[in-house]
């Protein structure tokens, strides 16, 4: 995983590194996904995806709800297996 040490401006700006935002497909006026770790310790700034991502995202979260993704996935992968 790459990684780099940040500043954080004036109002809480963060400039975030050109390789990153290519390697993420982030483009100006592009809008990204923070997540703050259970831990409260790390953040996690996410690219954009597709709609069709995010579509079949929101179904999956409806059709389980309060279950992570991760676990979501899991479930569903052994009903493939079994």
């Amino acid at each position: 995983m790459d990684k780099m040490r940040l500043k954080v401006h004036a109002k809480g700006r963060v400039t975030v590194p050109v390789k990153f935002r290519r390697l993420a497909g982030i483009k100006e006026g592009d809008y990204v996904e923070a997540l703050l770790a259970d831990d409260k310790r790390e953040l996690i700034i996410k690219g954009k995806r597709s709609d069709v991502v995010d579509e079949l995202l929101d179904v999956l979260r409806k059709a389980f709800p309060g279950k992570s993704t991760s676990k979501t996935m899991s479930e569903l992968r052994k009903g493939w297996v079994e």
